[in-house]
């Protein structure tokens, strides 16, 4: 029989607020379903240290890390791959690090999901963003609830708050 928990993500009561995590047993792998861009969000959130515990139980040994990653000193409530770096100055607090992920000196980064390769360069901010694989975030930047495009690179000191980067537009 497949193991099936789910979590709520909205507290408020509308269609498609739940969440379907699952353990199928004939896969090594897990499936969560999520519908729109806060959705992945919050269920990423699910994965900082003070619910990795709840998961942790159902989840195949192989999509643990191999061994525990370095962490920053400064660094809490955190999920992070294999391979990342972080300067020691660098503050994380209660976010998701894919595979090689890079953290620069001073850097700051809050409630945020950085996919493989991402980089934070020294003296940026980061707050409740999704940094897409390969992205760089260049140095002294401002940004707060912003999604950065896989393969971008946002340039320093760029402040920005509820955005897309890069944007669209229709004269391009």
């Amino acid at each position: 029989t497949s193991v099936c928990l789910v979590l709520s993500v909205n507290k408020k009561k509308r269609k498609g607020n739940k969440v379907v995590f699952a353990l199928h047993p004939d896969c090594a792998g897990i499936c969560c379903r999520v519908n729109n861009i806060h959705d992945y969000y919050e269920m990423n959130m699910k994965f900082c240290s003070n619910r990795m515990d709840e998961l942790r139980g159902i989840m195949p040994e192989w999509m643990l890390p191999a061994q525990p990653a370095k962490k920053s000193p400064t660094m809490r409530d955190s999920t992070v791959a294999e391979g990342c770096t972080f300067a020691e100055s660098a503050v994380i607090k209660r976010s998701i690090f894919g595979a090689e992920v890079s953290v620069g000196s001073k850097a700051r980064v809050t409630a945020s999901v950085l996919l493989e390769g991402g980089k934070i360069e020294e003296e940026a901010t980061i707050q409740r963003c999704i940094v897409g694989r390969r992205a760089t975030v260049g140095k002294g930047c401002k940004l707060t609830n912003c999604q950065v495009r896989h393969g971008y690179s946002v340039p320093p000191g760029t402040v920005a708050e509820d955005e897309v980067l890069p944007l669209f537009t229709d004269d391009a």
